[in-house]
This record gives C-alpha cells, sequence and structure tokens, in this order.
C-alpha cells in the first residue's frame, strides 16, 4: 500500500477555491484507491514586526490540525522572517529563511512513498523530500501560481520554473494553462491535465426544492442572475454594472441580480450597480456549504473574469442545473464551452456578453458538464498515475 503526503497552502479562515479543491481531490482518491493519504497545509503568517512592514493582517499561529469535511488536515505553521520581507521588497532576493524552513519540513515526509503538492511553497517542500529521500514529487498548478506571481515577480519565475523541470510530473487543472506555462518558461513540461470537479453536494435539487427556496429568496416568478466571485481586478468586477444593466433592458421578464464574495472593489461596484437602477442583492462571502442552495435558485451564473484558471464555481453551477456565461479565458470555455464564452478583446462584449445570458434566461440553451469536469474522472487518472511509481 502506497504512502501518500499532500502538501497545499492555505488559510483555516478562507476555506475556498485551492482549500476545497484539495480536499475533494483527496476524498475521491481515497474512494478508488488503497493509499494512505496524509494532508498537510503550509500556513504562512507574520510575526508582529513584519505585520508592520508588510501591513499585514495574517494570522498568528494556530492549531495543530484542523477537519474540513471530514478529513483531517496537518497544520504547518511558518512565520515569514523580517529580513526576508525587506529583502524580497526592496532587492527582488530569495526568502532564504522561508526556504530553510521548508526544507526542514521536508524532514517529516521521510516514510512516504510519494509526495505531492500544490502550487509553488508546497512544490518546494515536495522538492526538498524528493532530494532527502529519492521520493517521486508531483505539483499541480491551479492559476495564480502560473500567471500571476511568476509574471510580476523574477525571483518567483525562476523558482516555479526550477520546480516545473524537477517535478517528476506537473498537473495542470486545465489545458490552456499548461500551454501558457509552456510559453511563459520558454520549455518543454512534463504533464498532464487534471480538471476540477465539484463536491458531490453540488447536484440540482427536485423541482418542488427548487420551488421552495425561490419563494423563500423571494425570487418566485423572476429570473436569477448571479456573479459569485472576488470583487477584485482580474475578475473583471468594473464591468458588472453594465452586464447587469444590459441584461435587465433586453431581457422582457423580471430579473433578480445577485453577487456572492468580498474584496477592494466591492463597494464601487455595489455604488456604480445602484446606479444604474438595477436591484442585486450583495450576499458577502457564504459558506461552501450554503451554495448549492443559492445555485439551486440561479438561472444564469456570469463571470466576466481578466484572469482565470479551471473555476470551480462554473462546475459547481452547472452541476447545480444553472446555466453559464463566461469571458474566453484560461479553463473557463472548458467547463461551459465555447459557444457560452466572449473574447475580452471584442469590442463588443458586454453586448454579446449580455446578449448570451439573455438566450438562457429565455431557455434556449442547455448546458452540460464534461465527462471530465468530475473529481471522479480526476481521482481514476491520479490513481492510474501515482500506480506506475
Amino acid at each position: 500500500m502506497k504512502k501518500i503526503a499532500v502538501i497545499f497552502e492555505g488559510n483555516i479562515d478562507q476555506r475556498y477555491g485551492v482549500f476545497n479543491a484539495v480536499v475533494n481531490r483527496v476524498k475521491y482518491l481515497r474512494g478508488v484507491s488503497d493509499f494512505q493519504i496524509d494532508i498537510f497545509m503550509i500556513q504562512v503568517y507574520d510575526k508582529w514586526l513584519t505585520r508592520k512592514f508588510r501591513d499585514s493582517r495574517s494570522v498568528a499561529k494556530g492549531p495543530a490540525t484542523i477537519v474540513e469535511d471530514g478529513e483531517t488536515i496537518n497544520m504547518w505553521w511558518v512565520s515569514r522572517d523580517f529580513v526576508d520581507a525587506v529583502l524580497h521588497r526592496t532587492l527582488g532576493s530569495k526568502p532564504l529563511k522561508l526556504l530553510s524552513k521548508l526544507n526542514r519540513l521536508a524532514d517529516q515526509l521521510k516514510d512516504y512513498d510519494i509526495v505531492t503538492a500544490h502550487d509553488m511553497l508546497p512544490a518546494h517542500v515536495a522538492w526538498s523530500a524528493s532530494k532527502k529521500f529519492h521520493i517521486p514529487f508531483f505539483v499541480t498548478w491551479h492559476g495564480a501560481s502560473i500567471y500571476t506571481a511568476p509574471v510580476h515577480d523574477k525571483m518567483v519565475k525562476k523558482l516555479t520554473q526550477n520546480l516545473i523541470n524537477k517535478a517528476d510530473c506537473n498537473f495542470f487543472v486545465t489545458q490552456r494553462l499548461a500551454e501558457y506555462a509552456s510559453k511563459l518558461f520558454a520549455t518543454d513540461i512534463k504533464y498532464q491535465v487534471l480538471l476540477n470537479g465539484a463536491a458531490d453536494t453540488f447536484v440540482r435539487y427536485s423541482d418542488e426544492e427548487r420551488a421552495s427556496l425561490r419563494e423563500k429568496h423571494g425570487v418566485n416568478g423572476k429570473k436569477v442572475v448571479t456573479f459569485a466571485a472576488r470583487f477584485a481586478q482580474e475578475k473583471n468586477v468594473l464591468l458588472l454594472p453594465d452586464i447587469f444593466k444590459a441584461i435587465k433592458e433586453k431581457y422582457e421578464g423580471e430579473v433578480q441580480f445577485w453577487a456572492f464574495g468580498e474584496g477592494t472593489l466591492k463597494n464601487k461596484v455595489k455604488a456604480a450597480i445602484k446606479a444604474c437602477g438595477v436591484d442585486c442583492k450583495f450576499w458577502g462571502n457564504q459558506p461552501p456549504t450554503s451554495m448549492p442552495e443559492y445555485l439551486n435558485c440561479t438561472d444564469v451564473l456570469v463571470l466576466p473574469s481578466i484572469l482565470e484558471a479551471m473555476p470551480l464555481i462554473t462546475i459547481e453551477a452547472l452541476s447545480c442545473g444553472a446555466n453559464a456565461v463566461g469571458s474566453d479565458v484560461m479553463g473557463i470555455a472548458s467547463a461551459i464551452g465555447q459557444d457560452n464564452v466572449v473574447d475580452l478583446a471584442d469590442s463588443e462584449f458586454v453586448e454579446k456578453f449580455s446578449n448570451r445570458a439573455v438566450e438562457m434566461l429565455c431557455g434556449s440553451i442547455e448546458q452540460t458538464l464534461p465527462p471530465d469536469c468530475s473529481w471522479l474522472a480526476t481521482a481514476k487518472k491520479e490513481h492510474e498515475i501515482y500506480n506506475n511509481y
């Protein structure tokens, strides 16, 4: 029986995105294998001086373990050094003390047969374990660790490229992300594509349950258009007022707009939507356990992102019976179909985006997830790969 260590970086107070992806990957891998799997999460935190220098609010050291959806996660709390922070910001140098701490964490992986990591810092631990104990290591790249950090930071780019070259295999959550990485690093990459899926709670409810939920949320007789993501520049949220207004004007029935998430641009977007005369309810961040209910009330999910890898929300929305329209970036089309995305460079982006959304509201479009967009399919593929080592 193979013993596998799964490592990722996260935050115990932000249990979504990669956090949920890792938990679901492990759950489904357990279901198709007899592997012994242990999960480790790196949480980097700042002590008071570093926190002041970086204007950071990161939490202090916390519990040794946490439990999420029945999975026990072993916590590795790693403090960011003040000197590292200063030298990185002023000179662009490597965070040597942080990397040294990560190297020491690798000592805990001596007895594992395989180490699989998610994104850069966990990949550094996996690579250290591989060098010390001759253990095969794999890295999953989720998006921002490829299309954001290495693009803006030469030091991060160099470290990331080294890890990609050293890994026994790299997993990308979409084919486009793999192609982008190959172009960015100007190298041939050993990789497989492992798509994201939806947790088994994201299912279409019965018609009776859906009707009851619509009544509960006051949207009986209305269509619901939903945005669910961070209110940040890369999500293209400044276009939401124009998109919502265009949908409202073009659709002949009543439409209720919902927005989920937080972020620095939320108040600006909220004010602009109100100025457009659009009725939009802002829900803030909601726990993942609540989202199947909201998505079962949703008719159309909109995601006009500038940067995106393989957004779980699109997969979750379709799994709950909603339609989705998005921008044509990275892996969005892989989930919702090429016909349902719009090129960001198109001068008529808002017009075409809203047109597609209105077609969906009129019930003329049916969307289904590709078979590979499932945690079960990913787990079977991952199991096969690990069995060859």
